[in-house]
């Protein structure tokens, strides 16, 4: 199996978005990796959704989703992103079995009807590092949800700030 290796620096993503009307996923509004791996620095994501009007479509990363992936983030902020339709997951990213970290990031006012209001872990590894939650909603994991179907240890969190 290929993989391709992406790094991009001091980059802005704003008001991208992914739009479906058909019983199907839409996933990314920034972007959609699969089984690459990524380094972003400095980096600024505002404003990014996804969404789909049928009922029973999925949504899933406001900015960011990926799949069998590996991700570097420093020094990024994810401010407004969201999901907007029912069935969500990620307002600013989703990591379906990928592994992430971030380093002196901050997630501000981010949103999904479901869960995980900036970040959403579907099986991976993730490490959160010197992080600024702010005002982060979902109705589960208001700021990151982990779902992880395993008794393994699989994320960390170090001298992070969270609040309302």
């Amino acid at each position: 199996m290929q993989s391709s290796t992406t790094n991009i620096d001091s980059s802005l993503f704003f008001g991208n978005f992914i739009s479906a009307n058909s019983e199907t996923t839409t996933e990314g509004g920034a972007f959609y990796i699969i089984q690459s791996s990524c380094t972003l620095t400095d980096c600024h994501f505002e404003g990014n959704y996804a969404t789909s009007t049928q009922i029973n479509s999925i949504s899933r990363g406001g900015a960011i989703s990926s799949k069998n992936s590996d991700f570097y983030f420093f020094e990024c902020e994810f401010i407004n992103n969201s999901i907007q339709s029912q069935s969500q997951y990620g307002g600013s990213i989703l990591l379906n079995e990928s592994n992430s970290t971030f380093t002196s990031c901050m997630f501000s006012n981010n949103s999904a009807l479901s869960s995980g209001g900036a970040v959403y872990l579907n099986e991976g590894f993730i490490t959160f590092e010197s992080c600024n939650f702010i005002n982060n909603k979902a109705t589960q994991g208001g700021d990151i949800f982990n779902k992880f179907d395993s008794d393994e240890f699989n994320m960390s969190i170090n001298g992070c700030h969270f609040e309302k």
